[in-house]
């Protein structure tokens, strides 16, 4: 090879820009805090559901039973999320039955002693 004949087809090096690195770091980052949430979420989950038994029961029992159409209601919905814990399905049905009159009207009555006392005894017949 003669070093004098110039060669015109050949550029000089060039500085390609690289940011890959920054890329995966990224990318591993994102991946990385999208993987702890999804951690923390399935241990609150798992967390929740094992104690929700207990938390809809206290829930239950602390209804006031002074406002007499709210308390209706929620011994319904709560009543109705614990039905599986309780060993007395026939007691809640003669519950709901009980506050039937005491929902959907503008003006209700105080509840009576009677559905007090079913509402109690319902309470004590859920194993949570």
């Amino acid at each position: 090879m003669n070093p004098d004949i110039p060669l015109n087809d050949i550029k000089p090096l060039v500085d390609v820009p690289d940011n890959s690195i920054w890329l995966f770091s990224g990318v591993v980052i994102i991946s990385i805090i999208i993987l702890v949430t999804l951690i923390i979420f399935a241990i609150r989950f798992f967390k929740k559901s094992k104690n929700q038994p207990k938390i809809l029961l206290e829930e239950l029992k602390s209804i006031d039973t002074k406002n007499s159409k709210e308390a209706a209601y929620s011994i319904t919905h709560y009543g109705e999320l614990l039905l599986e814990k309780s060993s007395s399905p026939e007691l809640f049905e003669n519950l709901v039955q009980r506050l039937e009159p005491f929902k959907y009207r503008k003006e209700v009555p105080t509840l009576d002693e009677r559905t007090i006392e079913l509402y109690n005894l319902y309470i004590e017949s859920i194993n949570a």
